[in-house]
Order: structure tokens, then sequence, then C-alpha cells
């Protein structure tokens, strides 16, 4: 059994039990779950002036409180003088903290001994030093810096911020992971501080949901008498002493007491030191509480408000009241980073509705008991601390798994053509066995666009830059078809999103794809990590039948190069197809460090229906009896041509047949100055409309003259059970099998082929099902993501493909599959 461990955590505050204020409440839930998988060191500092304290919460869970010193004395008097400041402890010991050596011996006492390294401020961030091997994780509980903004005006506020930010910052890139409260907070740590969204995890506050529960009658009843309650609605407000939530009591005072005068306010915590003296009718200041105190509050009151004007992180106060079964009234600043759904789960509204909502509430009493169940739900579901910190945990194991980080062309969320689809699929794939992260570009926002496309595969889609945007169009307009993939050799290392993340990807990732050459220049200075080119075509030579004129052949010559980098600087090269693998050997003379990993389909997805099924799919879309051929292509040259071969040749010699004609390709297809009536286009379609559209055809073509690796749509079509008619190119990277599975002709016998093999039933149902057999064996995403599996664990072990070793990848500093720390990372 592997031992368990070592965590020491830092922080700018004490774990007080019990806890009281949200940061408190935090601090110990997370590290109280998080013993169940470490030991756990905590160092602290602690009151001024009292003598050192070890407090052992748990048998591994040990604080260590170390006592402020006179430099922290001194500095709160200056910046209380000075500033005025209504709050500055988290400053104070920033600014103490390279002066204060009991702390920093008692940290580096634990330092050698520590896996892992937690820092939960950024106010001790002189001290984020770390052995190799370990892993830094900053636990953000707000964005320091926004806060401090508002906490500290003034001159000498804003020299303190800019140090804060200094601090901030600092932590945030020394940091492994960082931890945020709300996915706002992750969004402005990445804005303000350039960090890579790919190691920002939001791990939200929470609640102890088997401690704190719904009241029973006898419980209320009891807790009512308790707080001496009449008949009277009771509203409560929990909050410490700092500055939003003074500005929220200020609220209660100076609003809602007034305008809910026979409901009765009753604000326990800290925050009632800022009002001595200003308790009203209705308005009962309580202090700080006991944890009994607290349940008797949160059991025996009618509704929770939450008035916040400020703030950042997210309020733990909402989940003790959501858990308790209260229902609440909160301003939208109070619920961040909750995604509550308004009068579901709780009453959202702005300052000037906030009266008339606790008004609505009080006199509706279902509208009372459904908050409460639907709130009450919603933290058992998302927000229970056991739960928050197991995903603490798997983040942490996440860091000692190999990752691949694939840098593609396009959006591959929701796919449309080939190339989308094989991405798509065979990363889905490949995804339940390793982490993968997909990195691509886009022009509908100046902001990245995260898509989680499954449990382990995520996808950002980085903006492109206002020059690659007016090239794309420029270029694109003089050549008469999109270069945007090529115009990447110029504009994609450049954008400094894309080198980012590309780089916080090689600290973390083990292997760096490149899908396409094109993007080649930001993986290639990555020397530590395994750099894959995966050539879904030969570049040059496609790119060579497309290019012409000047303008072509300055941009041939672009491919031509980064083509020849990808296969000459990579430590092994994915084909579609055996053909292609051999002719870079051939044209580079490399040695033999290609594989095929071939395309794909989903065997269970896409599946011949039953004839019955077929038949009434097309009944209900009015369809005649006409049998129907199915095409499916993009906008890529290749299938433009394949396409008007469809539209020019092949349909008017078989009016009879239907001809369908699926993708992006039809947009240049519609421009064609004639069209016979036996061809229709659907563009681009969902796949559950392609899907179907391929269940309701009789035959499938791919008329092909050009292009190079394999074409996906065949896997497809054998898939749903479909006879083929094929080029021998469109037939390009599957065995040489005859007529057991498809007919291959030049386009010239298409019509004949198509005449003949409908007069055949037996042909075609025997084609059919020879086909899906052969794609279920063979072609499955399940069965070629396994195969790419095998290789890159292959690679990763220092192995290689075939042939000799040209390079020892073994002796590179990376981490290993399996490996149980990251010192090879660093």
């Amino acid at each position: 059994m592997s031992r368990k461990k070592n965590i020491l955590a830092i922080n700018f505050f004490p774990s007080f039990t019990p806890p009281k204020s949200g940061g408190e409440l935090r601090y110990y839930n997370i590290y109280r779950f998080l013993s169940a998988y470490y030991n756990i060191n905590m160092v602290n500092p602690t009151h001024l002036f009292v003598e050192p304290e070890v407090v052992r919460h748990l048998p591994n869970m040990i604080e260590h409180r170390i006592p402020k010193g006179d430099i922290h004395y001194k500095l709160h008097r200056i910046l209380g003088a000075l500033g005025k400041f209504k709050e500055c402890s988290a400053a104070v010991v920033m600014l103490a903290a390279p002066y204060y050596q009991p702390f920093i011996q008692k940290v580096n006492e634990f330092l050698p001994q520590a896996d892992i390294v937690i820092h939960e401020c950024p106010f001790l961030a002189p001290l984020a030093k770390k052995k190799e091997g370990q892993i830094l994780i900053y636990d953000s509980y707000n964005v320091e810096y926004d806060l401090h903004k508002d906490m500290l005006p003034g001159l000498l506020g804003g020299i303190i911020c800019g140090r804060v930010k200094k601090a901030e910052r600092k932590i945030c890139h020394l940091a492994d992971l960082v931890f945020a409260t709300s996915e706002e907070d992750r969004q402005r740590i990445s804005q303000l501080y350039d960090v890579s969204l790919q190691k920002i995890i939001v791990i939200p506050n929470g609640v102890d949901t088997e401690l704190i529960k719904p009241a029973t009658p006898e419980e209320r009843s009891s807790s009512r008498q308790m707080l001496n309650l009449d008949d009277n609605p009771a509203i409560l407000f929990f909050g410490s002493a700092h500055p939003p939530n003074i500005a929220a009591v200020e609220f209660i005072l100076q609003k809602l007491s007034p305008d809910l005068p026979d409901s009765r306010f009753l604000i326990a915590g800290d925050v009632g030191k800022h009002f001595e003296g200003r308790g009203t009718a209705n308005v009962r200041f309580l202090g700080r509480v006991s944890d009994e105190e607290k349940m008797a509050l949160l059991h025996g009151c009618d509704l929770a408000v939450n008035p916040m004007f400020s703030g950042s992180g997210t309020n733990l106060k909402m989940f003790d009241y959501l858990s308790s079964g209260l229902p609440v009234v909160s301003m939208p600043i109070g619920a961040r980073g909750i995604a509550l759904a308004n009068y579901r789960d709780a009453v959202i509204t702005e300052a000037d509705g906030f009266a008339e909502a606790i008004k609505e509430i009080e006199g509706r009493p279902d509208l009372m008991n459904h908050l409460a169940q639907s709130g009450r739900r919603f933290v058992e579901e998302h927000f229970n601390w056991k739960g928050l910190v197991a995903r603490i945990h798997e983040s942490i194991k996440q860091l000692n798994k190999p990752k691949v980080t694939v840098i593609g062309d396009y959006d591959i969320s929701s796919p449309r053509h080939g190339g989308q689809y094989r991405m798509h699929n065979i990363y889905k794939e490949l995804s339940r066995r390793m982490p993968v992260c997909h990195l691509c570009h886009q022009k509908e926002t100046d902001e990245i666009i995260e898509t989680q496309i499954d449990k382990n595969f995520i996808q950002y889609a980085i903006p492109k830059g206002f020059w690659q945007r007016v090239m794309e169009s420029l270029l694109g307009r003089w050549m008469g078809f999109s270069v945007d993939d090529i115009l990447g050799v110029l504009f994609t290392h450049h954008n400094p999103l894309m080198r980012r993340e590309a780089a916080q990807s090689a600290l973390f990732g083990d292997i760096l794809v490149c899908e396409h050459p094109f993007h080649w220049k930001v993986i290639s200075g990555h020397k530590n990590c395994l750099r894959l080119y995966e050539s879904q075509n030969y570049e040059t030579k496609l790119k060579e039948k497309m290019l012409h004129g000047l303008i072509g052949r300055i941009l041939l010559g672009l491919v031509r190069r980064i083509e020849k980098r990808a296969v000459l600087e990579s430590d092994a090269i994915v084909t579609v197809s055996d053909e292609e693998g051999e002719a870079f050997i051939k044209d580079f003379g490399i040695p033999e460090k290609c594989a095929t990993i071939p395309n794909g389909t989903d065997t269970v997805r896409i599946a011949p229906p039953p004839m019955s099924e077929k038949s009434e799919i097309r009944r209900q879309l009015g369809l005649p009896d006409n049998s129907i051929g199915i095409f499916v292509g993009s906008a890529h040259p290749p299938n433009v041509e394949a396409g008007r071969v469809i539209v020019e040749e092949i349909a008017p010699r078989v009016p009879y047949v239907l001809f369908f004609i699926v993708g992006s390709v039809c947009w240049i297809l519609k421009n064609l100055p004639t069209r016979p009536p036996n061809v229709k286009l659907f563009f681009e379609v969902e796949e559950p409309v392609r899907n179907i559209l391929l269940k309701i055809s009789d035959l499938a073509v791919n008329p092909m003259i050009t292009g190079a690796g394999t074409s996906l749509k065949m896997f497809d079509f054998m898939a749903a059970g479909l006879p083929i008619i094929s080029t021998p190119l469109g037939a390009r990277g599957m065995d040489s099998r005859g007529g057991d599975v498809m007919i291959r002709c030049e386009t010239q016998q298409f019509a004949e082929s198509i005449e003949a093999l409908l007069r055949d039933n037996f042909k075609m149902m025997k084609m059919g099902t020879e086909g899906r057999r052969y794609v279920e064996e063979n072609f499955d995403w399940g069965v070629i993501a396994e195969r790419y599996h095998t290789l890159l664990t292959k690679l990763s072990a220092g192995g290689v493909i075939s042939g000799k070793k040209e390079k020892n990848l073994a002796s590179r500093k990376q981490r290993g599959y399996g490996r149980d720390n990251l010192s090879a990372k660093k």
C-alpha cells in the first residue's frame, strides 16, 4: 500500500474551530475532507503576543499557529493611523512576511517533506518556494487585488493594492494549479494576470449537507423558543466584519427594516461590532454565535437574505442558508458563482426590488416551500464539501497523468465535416484513457471559448488576431477559396493567447500533437515534450493541385517549408494511410517514424436500419420511390470536384436516382449554372439529421479525383450498411478487397455501375453487410483510439515506431506513464 502524501498548507489566518467566517469555513472543511487522502500540516499566523500552539484537528490534520509579533503590531498602528482602513490584516501579514522569522522557520521545517504545498492566500507569496518534484497550488478565495481596491482607498491604499497585485500575480504564475471559487473569478484571474485557463479550476465554496439539514417541526419550535421569536417572520443574515458585509447591514438598517416593519431581522457575526447601539425594534444584533446558536438560527428563521453590493468569490453563508432549507433572497453579487435559477432555487433581485421580493415570499407559503426544497436539493448535488474535496483530489491526481494537447485548425466540439469528425471522435475515445486538451482558432469573439467536449476532453478556441482576420478575408477573395489554414503558418505562433496555452500544456503534458503542419511553430520549441505531427493529408501534394498564380506559388512555398519542418523535427508522424507515410519517408529521407492511425466511424450511432424503419421514414418525409444515392463532403476542393462530377456527369445519366449531397460543399455547388432536378443539396446538417439521411439512402457514391489521406465518409457509408461505388482514389487507405465491400471504378463508369448495382438486390445487400462487418472490426473509433493509445504509450516510454532509434526519447525530461511525482517535469 502506497504512503499518504504530505500537504503543507499556508494561510494568513488560523483554522479556528468552530469556524465562524466564510474563510474559516472553507479552510477548515477543505482540509478536514482532504485528510482522508493526505497527511496535513497547516502553518498559520495567530493573535499577537500569544504562545505558539499546535492543534490536532484530526489524527493526520495538524495545525501550527505562530503568534504575530511586534512588526505586525506596528504595521497595524501605522496603517490604521495613516490610511484609516477598516480592515487591513491581510495587508499587514503581506508586508511583514519577509521579516516574520518564526513563521518562516516553521514553514521551512515542513517544506522538505511536503509533496504538495498549498497557499490559501497570495499574501505569503515570498514563501512560495518548493523543491523539485513538489506540486504548488494556490487556492484563491477571492481576486484579492479587486477586493482590496474596494477596501483600501486613497494613495496609501493604492500603493498597498499594487503590492497585493504583484504578490497575486507571482503566486498565480508559480502555481501548478489555481483554484477559484467561481467561474467569474477564474476568468478574471486569467485576464488580469495572463494565466492559462487550463490550470485554473473552479472549486466553489460549499457546505456539509450532512451537518446542516432542514429543521424538523420539533427543532423549529424549540429553536424559535430559544431565540424568543413571536409569530412575525424572522429573517436571517450572517456576516463577519468584512466590508461588503458592513455595507449589506447598512442596507438592512436603512432600507429593509423600515419597509418591512412586521419582519424581524436577526444579524449574527462580528459584523455587529460596527453597529453597536444601532439596533432597532425589528433589527437584533447577536454578535458571534456558537455552533448550537447558529443551528438554532438556521432552524428557527423563516428566510435568509444576502444583500451584497460588492465582493469576490462565492458567499459561504449562501450554502448554509440553502442547506438548512431556508428560502433565500439575494442580490446578484451575493449569488455570484453559484448558478442559482431565479425563483427555482432562490430569488435573485437588485436593491430596488429586494423588499418586495421578501414580501412576496412571506405572503406565499407555496413559493416558500418550493424555494426551500429546491435550494436544498441544489446544494446537495453541487456544493457538498465532501464532493468538492474529491474534485480537488482528482485534479491533483490528474497532474500525475500523461496528457495529450492537440493544436488544431478548427472547432471540433460539434463536428460537421470529415476532419472535424476524425478529431472529435478519435480524441473523445482517447480521453477515456488519458486527458486531452484541444487548442484551436475562432473568429466569432475576442474571448477564449471553452468547451467541455467530454469528461476528460476540453477545447479552448483562441480568438484570431486582427491582421490574421484581415489577411484571411483578402486572400480568400483573391484566390476564390479559403486559405485560412495556410495563413496559420504566418500568424498562429505570434498569437499571445495561443502561445500561452501551448506553453502551459508543455508544462503539464507529456505529448503535444500538431494536427496539420500549419501550426508547427507553436510547439516546435517545446523539445522537452514528445512532439507529434498528425497529418490528415500530404498537404504539399494536395495544395499543388489547388494553388496557382503568383500568390498561389508564395502560399505553396509556405506549405512546403512548414510541412518539411514538421516531418523532420517531429518525434513521430501519424498518418491516415500507409501510402502517405511511405511518401514522407521517400520524399524527406527520414527514418521510419511514421505510424498509420486511419480514419474511422462510430458503429454504434451509425447503423443500418430495418427495412420497415427505412420505409416509414421515407413515407413521413414524403419522398418518392426513387432510389437514393448519397455523397457527403466539406467545401474542401477535392470534395467540390467530386460534387461537380455528380451534378454534371453522373446525375444526368441516371435521372431516376435521387442524389443527396450533404455538407458545406453545397455552398459551392449551388452556384453552378445548372443543376439536374434529381440532385438535392442539404448543406451542413447536425449529426442526427445526417444519420437519418444515411438511413434512407440505398447506396453511396464517392467520385473523388484528387485528394490525399483516407476519405472518412467511406467508413460512415459502410457503417450505415450502404453499398458503395468509389473511384480508386476515393478508396485510398483501405485494403484491396474487391466487390465484397465496394465497387471501384473511374468516374466515367459510375452511371453504368449504379444501374447494374440497383438491378442486383442480393449484391447490394451483401456489399452492405460485408462493409459493415469490415468497419466494425477495423475502423470503429474505439478500436482506432486503442491503437493510438498503445502507440502513445510506447513513444512516451522511449520506444520507436520501427527501424533504428534516431534518438532516445526516454532520456528526455518527460513524466513517464504511471509516474508518482512530477520531478521529471521540472
